[in-house]
């Protein structure tokens, strides 16, 4: 049985996390770096160095054969974009994949307290099983060495498992309070590899009874937070239901997939009155020019009351706008158009070919709009997609019949081009028309989401993120 490998790995002034390697020393720099990165909630670049027992100071790490048991790391950070535990782009719409960039970037203007109570983050990858009460340590720390040496399970008492569960609630609703089987069963297994010791005799995956102890729990604490109003899960009591109707599973409101801050609570202090006084202040606002820092502020402190009116008025687009114009705003998201030109280039047969004469545009023009539209339209052909099934295209003097094709769309990009244009010109306009209402124009975005894709998507996502 391969030793379990402890590191002490500091991540700034005051601030120092535990690393657990179940698999003792990991082969290349690479993966420990990423283990690191997945059990400290790292995000950006950085480096690492270790302590020098001969030296008795830090060195950069350039070998994982200098990594022992017990070992002093030390994160060194390459730019301004790393931090722990970060609060993560969240849905404004049901209808848009995220928040505007905007809006995410200033939101680390707030209180951090006030952010750690109002936001959540992503479901992560690879769940980190937090640290349990002094008692809870002691004990599953001798169970965990007895399963090391004579292979002997623990069996938890009551005390030693009700702490387990609520330390894991605690951790989950970091993320959401509304799990799906598949997540149960990561938190399960999760909790399993941190602690052997914990496995089941008689379950197939070892931790089934763990799985179903978790989702009793969660009820347990949705309840609690109904007790406390956490907004998340008022939206579901049953005073908040349609007249006449008692089924509880009728009309419940769930996150959707990758929708993180679902029915965020107003910031303390705040009202729907003060809410609605700064959604009225916005209107006037947006009509300014070189007025970006205002628009940020105010729309990031009225997220909460307009993501309520989303998720319980369900309003639609074109009321939506109406009250939230600066929402609907032009930002340029190509951060992977780099990584998926390269992609495309190495792409060979049938799809190569197809996907190089995609792109023939942009070697006569090479401006944003070109270059956005032949991504997405090599990307559709990538992932075994016609592209004709989203995008439509349209002459400008033909626009009374695009505007008609608005209507009968739930779903579409509409790129108009000028009477007479030639190949690599660049159109008129991009939209992005959802239930048949322009909501946003010039503007074509695509997101991965991290965690539920397809094994095509999931196999593009490892090309685009990796050097």
């Amino acid at each position: 049985m391969t030793s379990t490998i402890i590191l002490r790995v500091i991540l700034g002034e005051n601030s120092a996390q535990k690393v657990t390697l179940q698999n003792g020393v990991l082969c290349s720099l690479a993966e420990l770096m990423n283990e690191i990165q997945t059990q400290c909630n790292l995000m950006g670049e950085f480096r690492l160095q270790i302590m020098d027992p001969d030296l008795q100071d830090f060195v950069n790490l350039t070998s994982t054969t200098d990594v022992q048991n017990k070992s002093t790391l030390k994160v060194i950070k390459l730019c301004d974009s790393l931090a722990v535990s970060p609060s993560p782009s969240s849905c404004d719409t049901d209808i848009l994949s995220s928040r505007s960039s905007s809006e995410v970037s200033h939101s680390s203007s707030l209180d951090p307290q006030e952010l750690t109570l109002n936001t959540r983050s992503s479901w992560p990858t690879c769940l980190v099983v937090p640290p349990f009460s002094y008692e809870a340590e002691i004990k599953l720390e001798q169970g965990n060495s007895e399963y090391q040496k004579n292979g002997i399970l623990l069996n938890p008492d009551p005390k030693l498992k009700s702490d387990i569960l609520d330390g894991l609630a605690e951790e989950i609703v970091k993320f959401k309070v509304y799990l799906s089987d598949a997540e149960f069963s990561e938190v399960a297994e999760a909790l399993i590899k941190q602690h052997p010791c914990l496995k089941e005799q008689g379950s197939l995956t070892g931790c089934s009874g763990w799985k179903r102890s978790l989702k009793y729990k969660m009820s347990n604490y949705r309840t609690k937070l109904r007790n406390l109003g956490c907004s998340e899960v008022t939206v579901n009591a049953m005073k908040h239901k349609p007249m006449g109707v008692s089924n509880p599973a009728f009309g419940v409101k769930k996150p959707r997939k990758a929708e993180v801050n679902f029915c965020p609570s107003f910031l303390p202090g705040e009202t729907p009155d003060s809410m609605e006084q700064i959604r009225v202040s916005l209107l006037s606002e947006v009509k300014k020019k070189n007025n970006e820092q205002t628009l940020r502020r105010l729309m990031d402190l009225s997220f909460a009351l307009r993501r309520q009116e989303v998720v319980k008025e369900s309003p639609l687009i074109v009321d939506f706008m109406g009250r939230w114009p600066a929402l609907f705003q032009e930002n340029e998201l190509d951060e992977h158009t780099p990584s998926l030109l390269r992609i495309f280039a190495k792409r060979g047969g049938a799809q190569g070919r197809r996907i190089r004469k995609l792109l023939v545009p942009l070697t006569k023009c090479a401006c944003i709009n070109v270059k956005r539209e032949c991504v997405l339209k090599a990307l559709f052909v990538y992932l075994n997609e016609d592209p004709d099934n989203l995008i439509k295209e349209y002459m400008d003097v033909d626009f009374s019949n695009a505007e008609t094709a608005f209507k009968e769309m739930v779903m579409a990009v509409f790129v108009i081009r000028c009477e007479g244009c030639e190949v690599g010109d660049e159109p008129a306009d991009v939209r992005v028309v959802p239930e048949g209402v322009t909501a946003l124009e010039g503007l074509v975005f695509l997101e991965l989401d991290g965690h539920k894709l397809s094994t095509k998507v999931q196999a593009l996502k490892t090309k685009l993120f990796t050097p």
